[in-house]
């Protein structure tokens, strides 16, 4: 077995270059490309932003198994669905609303 000299092991200083520099895989990547490479990023997207609209970066993302793709796609879906259900509740209550205040004068 061989033993590791100190010149085989990088230094402090190397390795702190190595992380600052970014790599030509990431310089490589266009904007919409580095949104779906990020975990977190696209889970912003589906729930808290876009909801459906970020589908397709959901799909394209390399971070997600197609399990988990599945999953995430129904969830949205739910989501948005509730959503929307929310919206048409609260629409009927407004309307009832304003047939009262209508009534009052």
């Amino acid at each position: 077995m061989a033993s590791k000299t100190p010149t085989d092991q990088p230094s402090d200083a190397e390795v702190v270059v190595a992380e600052a520099v970014p790599s030509e895989a990431d310089s490589e990547l266009t904007p919409n490309e580095r949104i779906a490479a990020s975990r977190w990023q696209v889970l912003v997207l589906l729930f808290l932003a876009a909801g459906p609209l970020a589908l397709p970066v959901l799909f394209r993302s390399p971070r997600f198994s197609r399990f988990w793709k599945t999953v995430l796609f129904l969830l949205v879906i739910v989501q948005t669905a509730l959503v929307v259900l929310l919206v048409v509740v609260f629409a009927q209550w407004f309307v009832g609303r304003m047939e009262q205040v209508r009534q009052l004068y």
